[in-house]
């Protein structure tokens, strides 16, 4: 064709964090292969080669600048679409980061070749039914000497700069693994099931029955086992039966030798074949909420249901989600933590099998591109994810659903870019005009006051499912409880009578305290020495677990102290409650009681919160303590009892934010119990009996709050009523990270004036041997432009970058920025 004789360049976008897209030439015998969307093969400086994706393709010639060609293509088909990069341009702009570090968020690492990343041999590299070239094979000979390598160095040893083509067909084939997969710890993307051998007919079947009736009676039992698990089930994943049968590996081997049982391998996807059971039908409260949804639904409104605890706003998503994908479009579900989708997923395969899956950061590399893989080809309709999940290819998005939408964990806070996910779902579902559900018993201010100023609608569910009374809620005041000698160390007397009286009804009880590890604070009794991070301006704390004292925010620890450091002194006094400690004092007064933990500390995999989460469910566990991970929206038949150890630590946070959060993770908390017939109870210890959000936590009045909320940040000018940008200085020297934000604070106020709070030293002033100064600007978007007051901050911080001696400062800007 004559258009292949044109000469082409293209605009990539390249996973790296500069600020302007580059431009290739494409080769002649490219032309038509180089589309955009697909990833190609280039080069940056003299050596490094990256995947880019291609943005747009013109024959408009660069000038004043020597362009290098494109190297080769690795996709047939675009892997991302133009509403994908127009939805990362906008989050680049919006939160003041580059494309390329938005890129490197949103695409599965597998899709992000570069010439540093490392490659090694897979388990079964050796499969020699698997055809190979002979470059693949060189490189596979090469590994097995080596064992891991760079991309770089197989580039050098094989002479060939294009190697990324052969990169990818090996790991396609299974012969290679790259470095996110080992540091995942990937599992197969094919799942080892068993079922009976397909070549026997029932006449040898009888036959094998009544031999092994007679010469092996265990092996019988086996077979009848699998027989009974497997009825109504299409596949049986090998490793789950052997779980749930307590029947151990060697005995199903056995009848797989014998040719009585096979195994055959399945993709994950087609172990949910379909729905199993019916959508639960909706009570007459759901039904009003549902019909308002739909109403505000065809006006194109963003809709916040307000629903309190157990009030079943997650049969309303069922409904909603249902109608979406009959009209054949895709559904996105945002929780805040990926310990949430471990319980949802179960519940909504019942209702939608394969047609959902789920995606977070406890999944390896390979199950996270199977996901992203399965949603581009149309096989499944429903994501179920964590923030990420924002960047998930979608094609025809019909409905945004954001659950527990208050949650702080659904902003990022570090890398770049910084993105508030209930945010960027709503501008994703703009892109394709789809609508959008915030879900939460206690809506974040921010959409509060959208809802009240009209900007969003507020429908409201009141009642709580099957007419469950809310949980009683009983005030402590752990300052009489002391006058009174009725506290027992942490708790009081009121919170065990109640544990005990729970136990001795066979219920479960939850225990909330917002505080990992043994203890917070060791401290000297004579001079008031503590141990301290070297590398950070914080207290050590002391984990029993690991019997030492660790930094939470670097991870530097120190062995144990028997005496003070400044004076000598043996008179070490251990101050404050973790969850450790807590656990320990409850197996003092509860001897015979299972008791669990349940904080980032215990649980450090995906699969061992499920497990905790499924032993909670079976009442394998009497009493769970446990941080905020706990007041995530998790639903427990069994639960009676919730106690929240020590209220005041939220509540006296620095932050203007606190009495907000604080009502949420209660509120939150305390829904936990009582969920089914018989109502909960809740037991909240504090100093501050008097409190707003202890008064609207007993009362269950979350206006009267909030109303005073917005008051006071009316008053003193804080969001909803203005944005926030938050500017942190970063330096290895405090004198240089001084100077530096002082000027960029000097610089901000000649042209932003009152609008610039700062420098100031944060709470925590050095993190990871790194001095920290922050500068806040408060600004009306009514007044001022927010792309105008970005721009200027994005010049000032060049300036201060341009000079000699802060070249080497950091500073990050946080675009909506949470404390």
């Amino acid at each position: 064709m004559e258009t292949e004789s044109h000469t082409l360049f293209a605009e990539v976008l390249l996973p790296l964090a500069i600020p302007v897209n580059l431009i290739y030439r494409i080769p002649v015998e490219l032309n038509e292969f180089v589309t955009e969307g697909k990833r190609v093969v280039v080069q940056v400086g003299k050596k490094k080669l990256y995947s880019a994706i291609v943005i747009s393709v013109s024959d408009k010639v660069p000038v004043a600048f020597e362009v290098k060609y494109i190297l080769s293509v690795l996709d047939s088909v675009p892997i991302v679409s133009r509403v994908q990069t127009d939805f990362w341009k906008w989050i680049s702009e919006y939160y003041m980061c580059t494309q390329g570090e938005v890129m490197k968020a949103a695409l599965p690492a597998v899709l992000r070749l570069e010439s540093e990343s490392l490659v090694a041999l897979s388990d079964n590299y050796d499969d020699e039914t698997i055809e190979m070239d002979e470059c693949e094979n060189l490189i596979i000979e090469y590994l097995e000497k080596a064992s891991e390598t760079s991309i770089s160095t197989l580039e050098l040893l094989l002479k060939k700069q294009n190697i990324h083509k052969y990169i990818k067909s090996l790991y396609q084939k299974g012969k290679i693994v790259l470095k996110e997969d080992i540091a995942d710890n990937t599992k197969p993307k094919r799942i080892n099931c068993i079922r009976i051998n397909q070549s026997l007919n029932e006449g040898e079947l009888n036959t094998i029955f009544n031999e092994l009736e007679i010469k092996a009676k265990k092996q019988l039992d086996v077979l009848m086992k699998f027989y009974n698990y497997q009825n109504g089930k299409k596949h049986v994943e090998k490793t789950l039966f052997i779980k749930e049968t307590s029947i151990s590996k060697s005995a199903i081997d056995t009848l797989v030798k014998k040719n009585i049982l096979e195994l055959y391998k399945i993709d994950k996807f087609q172990l949910f074949e379909g729905k199993t059971d019916e959508i639960p039908v909706l009570s007459q409260h759901q039904q009003r909420a549902f019909n308002e949804i739909e109403k505000y639904f065809d006006q194109n409104k963003i809709c916040l249901l307000h629903g309190i605890t157990s009030s079943g706003k997650t049969h309303i998503y069922y409904k909603l989600i249902e109608k979406i994908i009959s009209q054949g479009k895709e559904v996105l579900y945002l929780v805040p933590e990926m310990v949430l989708t471990a319980q949802l997923i179960d519940r909504f395969r019942k209702y939608f099998g394969n047609k959902i899956e789920t995606t977070h950061s406890g999944y390896s590399i390979n199950e996270r591109l199977e996901t992203w893989n399965h949603l581009s080809e149309g096989k499944i309709k429903i994501i179920l994810g964590v923030r990420s999940s924002v960047f998930m290819p979608f094609k025809n998005l019909g409905l945004v659903i954001v659950d527990e939408e208050h949650e702080s964990t659904l902003k990022q806070h570090d890398p770049a870019p910084r993105y508030h996910a209930r945010d960027c779902a709503i501008m994703l579902a703009k892109q394709y005009d789809a609508n959008v559900l915030l879900g939460s018993a206690t809506p974040s201010i921010e959409s509060w006051h959208n809802a009240m100023t009209n900007k969003y609608v507020k429908v409201n569910l009141n009642e709580r499912f099957g007419n469950v009374n809310e949980p009683e809620i009983k005030i402590v005041n752990i300052a009489e409880s002391q006058k009174t000698n009725r506290m027992k160390g942490p708790f009081s007397v009121t919170l065990l009578n109640e544990i005990s009286k729970v136990l001795n009804e066979k219920k479960q009880a939850i225990l909330f305290q917002n505080r990992r590890g043994y203890v917070p604070v060791t401290e000297c009794s004579m001079c008031g020495w503590s141990p301290r991070c070297v590398n950070c301006d914080v207290s050590l704390t002391f984990f029993a677990t690991s019997n030492n004292y660790r930094c939470s925010f670097c991870g530097f620890k120190k062995e144990i102290v028997n005496k003070c450091e400044t004076c000598g002194s043996s008179r070490l006094k251990l101050i404050g409650y973790g969850t450790e400690r807590l656990e320990e004092e409850l197996k003092i007064h509860f001897q015979d009681a299972k008791i669990f933990r349940f904080d980032s500390e215990s649980v450090k995999s995906k699969k061992h919160q499920e497990n905790i989460i499924k032993a909670f469910e079976k009442n394998e566990i009497d009493i769970l303590v446990g941080t905020q991970m706990i007041s995530k929206g998790l639903d427990f038949e069994n639960l009676e009892l919730v106690g929240i150890v020590n209220a005041d630590h939220l509540i006296n946070f620095p932050d203007f934010r606190a009495a907000e959060r604080s009502f949420q993770i209660f509120t939150q908390v305390s829904g936990r119990a009582g969920r089914r017939n018989k109502p909960g109870k809740v037991i909240v210890q504090t100093y501050q009996t008097w409190h707003k959000v202890i008064e609207a936590l007993k009362n269950s009045n979350i206006t009267e709050l909030y109303d005073w909320e917005i008051q006071e940040r009316l008053k003193y000018n804080y969001p909803p009523f203005c944005r926030i940008i938050k500017l942190t200085v970063k330096h290895p020297d405090n004198k240089i990270a001084t100077q530096a934000a002082n000027l960029l604070g000097i610089s901000l106020k000649k042209i932003l004036k009152d609008n610039v709070l700062g420098p100031e030293s944060p709470y925590i002033s050095k993190i990871r041997n790194y001095y920290l100064k922050q500068i806040i600007l408060k600004y009306e978007p009514a007044l001022h432009s927010s792309s105008k007051i970005k721009s200027l901050i994005s010049k000032a911080i060049l300036n201060i970058k341009s000079i000699k001696e802060y070249k080497s400062v950091i500073i990050i800007p946080d675009v909506d920025a949470y404390f």
